[in-house]
């Protein structure tokens, strides 16, 4: 029943491929990549103040989820790496993402921050290469794809926010 679940996903994925429907409008990453051949949204209504929602967002910390620790371990096993755990990786998502190789390419503080890289995700084990954002638009050196990725707070009432989190790629 997984193998038919996975396999229906890669069939939508395969076929969305160059089609990406954005759903949301962030100027910060169309600053970075306007047409985007794929896009991930994800939002999410939070009972907190707008402030509040976007500095737990940047201090998230993912390796204290029981499912993310299980996927890096399960990443290290089928590639032969030793651990499974990246235990030297500082805390909050950001700085994580940064030790990756990852920049901040824009930020509207306490609103929405937009990070991103050039990487080569179909190899077994990418990497992130970083790019200045005076650069980062106009990037387009053969065999790398650009990847930005962002969070953004939307106001509500006093104690209600949407959390949005989008993903664009293009080759």
């Amino acid at each position: 029943a997984a193998a038919v679940a996975y396999g229906g996903y890669a069939t939508v994925a395969w076929l969305a491929y160059g089609h990406a429907r954005r759903r949301f409008t962030s100027l910060l990453l169309d600053r970075y990549i306007p047409e985007p051949e794929v896009v991930e949204h994800h939002q999410i209504a939070v009972e907190a103040p707008a402030e509040a929602a976007y500095q737990a967002c940047r201090n998230l910390d993912l390796m204290r989820s029981v499912g993310v620790r299980a996927l890096f371990a399960a990443r290290a096993r089928l590639m032969g790496l030793p651990g499974g755990q990246n235990t030297d990786l500082p805390a909050p998502l950001l700085e994580v993402v940064k030790t990756l190789g990852w920049v901040v390419l824009d930020e509207i503080p306490g609103r929405e921050i937009v990070v991103g890289a050039a990487t080569r995700p179909w190899e077994a084990d990418p990497r992130f290469r970083p790019i200045a954002a005076e650069r980062f638009a106009t990037f387009d050196e053969p065999g790398w794809a650009r990847i930005v990725w962002n969070f953004s707070v939307e106001p509500g009432t006093d104690w209600r926010c949407i959390v949005h989190t989008e993903t664009r790629v293009t080759t």
